[in-house]
């Protein structure tokens, strides 16, 4: 299951090009699982920015009754191993795939309201 070229079409018409939160649910979840797989790359530690991206994550895709429960036990294990330094990058292409699918779901924009709290 990859989706790399739908997910690059996604990032091109939601995602803006200078790390602020998006204006839509589609855009916002593709900048933080980009975020957090850039960060992880990079060393960056683990912070409350991180936690805030994993659950909005998790709260769209595993509120939106959309997959089975197999596939939202995976979408919690992935979201779940994004907290350790050595996740798998198979976590977070399997977390964008889910996106994707999502997405494909809802293909009107969602507008995002941005959490004040998340600072990156």
């Amino acid at each position: 299951m990859t989706h790399s070229d739908e997910a690059n079409d996604l990032r091109a018409q939601y995602v803006k090009g200078d790390d602020r939160q998006a204006p839509t649910v589609q855009g916002e979840l593709m900048r933080v699982v980009d975020a957090l797989r850039h960060d992880a790359a990079n060393g960056t530690a683990w912070c409350e920015d991180h936690a805030i991206m994993c659950a909005f994550i998790g709260d769209i895709l595993l509120g939106s009754g959309v997959f089975q429960l197999s596939e939202q036990d995976e979408i919690k294990a992935d979201l779940h191993a994004l907290a350790e330094p050595d996740a798998p990058a198979a976590a977070y292409e399997r977390l964008t795939s889910r996106i994707v699918q999502w997405t494909e779901l809802h293909p009107e924009p969602v507008p995002h309201h941005p959490n004040a709290a998340l600072t990156r």
